[in-house]
């Protein structure tokens, strides 16, 4: 951290930043370990139904 001359205690004591202090600050927050890879797959984008793809099809 030093080369990049960054303080990781400047804005925050070495208490307020230990893991329980972290945690207790974020309490009502949903902070589970969620994939980055999952959050394409929530929402199904418009048009690219399977069934859709399939009826309109030519052979």
């Amino acid at each position: 951290m030093r080369w990049y001359s960054f303080d990781p205690f400047a804005h925050r004591s070495r208490e307020a930043s230990t893991v329980g202090a972290l945690r207790a600050e974020v309490a009502g927050h949903d902070v589970s370990v969620r994939s980055f890879d999952k959050g394409r797959f929530e929402r199904p984008e418009p048009g690219a139904d399977l069934a859709a793809l399939a009826k309109t099809a030519t052979a």
